[in-house]
């Protein structure tokens, strides 16, 4: 399986992570499976300064690039 690099984007203060709301902003999620990745470190970083007053961490992940459960060669 192909796994592809993401950046999930945490609140430094309450610790919850950014998920997309469907309507084209961001919420806060508690649960880290319900945190979306971005798709490039950029738009993590000015997702931190746009949603979060710049007080977030962008953390790297890897991910499936189909569905799945884990990445292995």
């Amino acid at each position: 399986m192909r796994c592809v690099r993401g950046w999930l984007v945490q609140d430094a203060e309450s610790g919850g992570f950014l998920a997309p709301d469907g309507e084209g902003g961001v919420v806060l999620v508690r649960m880290l499976a319900s945190a979306v990745p971005f798709e490039h470190e950029e738009a993590a970083q000015e997702a931190v300064v746009d949603h979060l007053d710049g007080c977030g961490v962008v953390v790297p992940v890897w991910m499936p690039e189909s569905d799945g459960f884990a990445c292995e060669s």
